[in-house]
């Protein structure tokens, strides 16, 4: 999973379930991430609870297949 500054994620929030928000900022391995309903969270990159949009991974799988064929 990449995530970067500005991807599009889903966090598990223990009220309402999940969340999306969007990476602000990384530091090491922690991402902060601004949700949509106005919280400021941490989550380690590498969390089982922090996922990429999905059509954020449907562009990198893009990507990837379009990279291999020109090689």
């Amino acid at each position: 999973m990449n995530i970067i500054v500005g991807s599009h994620v889903w966090i598990e929030d223990p009220d309402i379930s999940w969340v999306d928000g969007q990476v602000s900022k990384i530091t090491g391995q922690d991402a902060e991430i601004e949700t949509t309903n106005g919280k400021k969270v941490r989550s380690s990159i590498c969390s089982s609870n922090l996922h990429t949009y999905f059509i954020e991974m449907l562009q990198n799988l893009y990507k990837e297949k379009a990279t291999s064929e020109y090689m």
